[in-house]
């Protein structure tokens, strides 16, 4: 039995053609079998949409967003992962694209606002049919942006909304879906979402809220990971010019960026937890951008508040407006606040927005810190034809019905802007402050905040008997005391004349002042003309001051707590501001219906008797027409201060195209220095050489698309580079040639040396190329030649 033994035959191979041996080609979309295995980053591309979802907690309130989050971000990455592996299962190298856009389009035109809708009435937004679900879909796209950014936060999560977020989770979790399957750049999968969470932190006014940097920062922890397994689960390296044989292990490359990936989520956990102790940070008022968008301006055919309060007056029947129950009966309710003065008529500036699930807090300089107490109340209307809503005090919620809400007023007014319906009943829980403390009141200062400019406006012709009168009447030896003695002087300044005709205007004004005490032409004046007359006359002595009509808490009827308002409990009184103490009334500045003061003063009473006309009209100072005054507005008449909702967006879309442009930026610069590291430790001379060739070519602008030989190519090169770069590109050319077509490739000093030259074309280039021309050679994508 013979042994067969093997015996190793020398395999031949074929010669290797001098020059360089270029590097692998790149190929742009993974194989088939690499992309079986891409799909599993479909589950970090749907976290990285559904945090930047979460950064909306502060527009929306968590429970409402994250069922949204959940299904605006798992259904679209789930077509998409299912459309790879169907057209890798069917060996299809090309359009599974296609069939997870369709996938996602048709899914989204019809999943996502029935889903929406089913989700509004879960969490008590609004209740729609789901027949509705192209209406809802159309108003998202169309409106619904502006509707979230018109409605103080957290919203109301009606269908509408919630379809407006899960909009913009849908398409970038299908997009970050797409991209990461194709073997795309990893800027453009992470751009989409951290693009949804700078405008989430955004729309919820949350930008230095601790939650919303830890929410940041785990955007961050999973975007690191997804580079990673990016990494790991590529065909063939990131970086288009890497000539090392890859490794055949798929998760090498994440092994061994561990170290990095651990230390950039140990930073960055680090710095969200001491970001929220950073100073003035958590005393800081985040930005919102609803500060920058003014409510379109409707106007209303309402009658002007004071003319209907002189109107109720006179009525002689008394008109039942609304009944009240409530915890305190000795508190008027506020039912308009009038603080723009034109020298014929008040109107206000005040907006109200669409109320969210909870009211807004309002800046210190309208609430400011004081004793308070709290009084609950229902009101039910019945004649009052109006859309603003009484209240006593700054209320604090609402349940009953849907309202806009002025913050700096803490007033309410309908939702849709329409009058109320006789029937509407509502419950509010508003907080009053207490001014029974006199020592407060006494050493209470004048205001110098510039923000209260506006209430100290005045007309620019200010008759002069006006004038003198506030300079006579406004003494005292406080603030408080110069404003008392103001509302005496008023209540004194002319007769009350239930049933003269309503006129503010400083003409009638100046009539009553200088004709008020002469019995023989029986001027008198309504309430309004008394009220208009403080708020004047304390603008005129430097006070801010303000008008308000509202109602006395009418008669008890039936239960404990009950009463009935009616036309003949309507009040108008002045307001006046202090540093500290806010808004203070002065209701005995104003007689009230019944030909009497008014109610009693904060600190003190006053007298219980008030001049009144004999005659209630003067041919002299009254017009023979009331003036019924504007229609009412309840949003800014002059919101020149205000940008447009198109300049918010447009600039917004500029920021974000400077951001995308800079990463480009530093992405590719981190790119180039690592093509640079990998060229100049090539371990053969001899593509070290020519790599050194290509990079001074790269430096200089020149395309190495070309038959010149270098050379010929140093000849036209070297002029823009001067005396000083002649001979460092005449050496490496010569150099490029010996390694491109010697027989004898060269040596590693050689190699070294053409990479000095190659440094010194590097610098002369970059001191006489402009930064814009260096910025879009960076820019500019390897070429095929490049990268052979």
């Amino acid at each position: 039995m013979t042994s067969r033994s093997t015996i190793s035959r020398p395999t031949a191979s074929r010669p290797t053609p001098p020059g360089p041996t270029p590097p692998r080609p790149i190929t742009s979309r993974p194989t088939s079998q690499r992309r079986n295995l891409r799909i599993l980053l479909v589950v970090p591309t749907a976290l990285l949409c559904a945090i930047a979802g979460i950064s909306l907690r502060g527009a929306f309130d968590v429970g409402d967003i994250v069922p949204e989050c959940l299904l605006a971000t798992a259904v679209p990455s789930g077509i998409v992962a299912l459309a790879a592996a169907a057209t890798a299962t069917a060996r299809r190298a090309r359009g599974f694209e296609l069939f997870a856009l369709g996938g996602a389009l048709l899914t989204w035109l019809t999943v996502l606002p029935a889903a929406s809708i089913g989700l509004a009435g879960w969490r008590g937004g609004d209740h729609q049919s789901v027949t509705n679900f192209l209406s809802v879909l159309r108003t998202a796209v169309t409106d619904g942006a502006r509707q979230l950014l018109l409605t103080t936060s957290p919203a109301r999560p009606t269908a509408v909304l919630l379809t407006t977020a899960g909009t913009c989770l849908w398409w970038a979790a299908a997009w970050a879906a797409i991209c990461a399957i194709r073997g795309a750049s990893p800027l453009a999968v992470l751009l989409p979402p951290t693009i949804l969470l700078g405008l989430g932190t955004a729309a919820s006014a949350g930008a230095g809220d601790p939650k919303t940097i830890l929410t940041a920062a785990l955007f961050l922890v999973i975007a690191v990971l997804f580079v990673g397994l990016d990494q790991a689960t590529r065909g063939n390296p990131a970086d288009a010019v890497v000539i090392r044989n890859r490794s055949a292990r798929p998760w090498a490359a994440a092994i061994r960026t561990a170290p990095f990936f651990a230390t950039v989520t140990a930073l960055t956990l680090l710095t969200a937890s001491l970001a929220p102790h950073l100073p003035g940070l958590p005393q800081r008022r985040p930005w919102d951008p609803r500060t920058l968008i003014a409510p379109a301006q409707q106007v209303y055919d309402e009658t002007d508040p004071l003319t209907q309060a002189v109107a109720w007056l006179k009525e002689s029947t008394p008109s039942p407006l609304f009944t009240l129950t409530t915890s305190d009966a000795n508190q008027r309710l506020r039912w308009q606040v009038l603080d723009t003065y034109d020298g014929r008529h008040w109107s206000t500036s005040a907006e109200y927005r669409v109320a969210g699930k909870t009211l807004p807090t309002p800046a210190a300089l309208w609430d400011p810190a004081g004793p308070t107490h709290s009084v609950t109340e229902t009101v039910r209307l019945q004649d009052l034809s109006s859309v603003f809503l009484p209240a006593t005090g700054r209320v604090r919620s609402v349940s009953g019905t849907d309202v806009r809400v002025s913050s700096d007023l803490g007033m309410i007014a309908t939702s849709d802007g329409h009058v109320a319906s006789p029937s509407l009943s509502y419950k509010v829980d508003t907080t009053v402050p207490d001014f029974s403390n006199a020592s407060r009141l006494s050493n209470a200062q004048q205001s110098t905040d510039t923000a209260l400019q506006p209430f100290e406006q005045l007309p620019p012709q200010v008759p002069d008997d006006l004038t003198a009168f506030a300079g006579t009447a406004a003494v005292g030896n406080t603030p408080f005391d110069q404003m008392n003695a103001l509302a005496t002087a008023v209540r004194g300044a002319f007769g009350y004349a239930p049933d003269s005709a309503a006129g503010q205007s400083l003409g009638r004004l100046s009539a009553l002042v200088s004709y008020g005490k002469d019995q023989s032409r029986h001027v008198g004046g309504s309430a309004d003309a008394f009220a208009s007359l403080f708020a004047v006359t304390a603008r005129q002595a430097g006070f801010p001051a303000r008008l308000v009509v509202g109602f006395a808490p009418g008669t008890q009827s039936g239960a404990a707590g009950a009463y009935s308002v009616t036309s003949q409990d309507v009040r108008v009184w002045p307001e006046v501001y202090f540093a500290g103490v806010g808004w203070v009334p002065f209701y005995d500045a104003v007689p009230d219906g019944k030909g009497t003061t008014g109610d009693v003063n904060p600190v003190q009473e006053q007298a219980s008797t008030v001049p009144t006309s004999e005659t209630p009209t003067s041919q002299a100072s009254q017009s023979a027409v009331p003036y019924t005054g504007p229609s009412v507005r309840l949003n800014n008449p002059s919101p020149q201060h205000k940008a447009p909702l198109v300049l918010l967006i447009a600039g917004v879309a500029v920021a974000l195209i400077i951001a995308a442009v800079c990463a480009l930026l530093v992405v590719a610069l981190v790119s180039r220095r690592r093509r640079l590291a990998t060229r100049r430790g090539d371990p053969d001379p001899r593509r070290r050489t020519q790599w050194a060739w290509l990079e001074s070519l790269d430096a200089l602008g020149i395309d190495g698309r070309t038959t010149t030989t270098p050379l010929e190519l140093a000849l036209r090169a070297g002029a823009p580079l001067g005396a000083d770069g002649a001979e460092p590109i005449k050496q490496l050319a010569g150099l490029a040639e010996v390694a491109a077509y010697a027989p004898l490739a060269p040596d590693a000093d050689q190699a070294e040396q053409a990479w000095k030259c190659a440094d010194q074309i590097r610098v002369l280039s970059r001191r006489q190329t402009p930064r814009r021309v260096r910025a879009m050679r960076l820019l500019r994508p390897p070429s095929k030649a490049r990268r052979h």
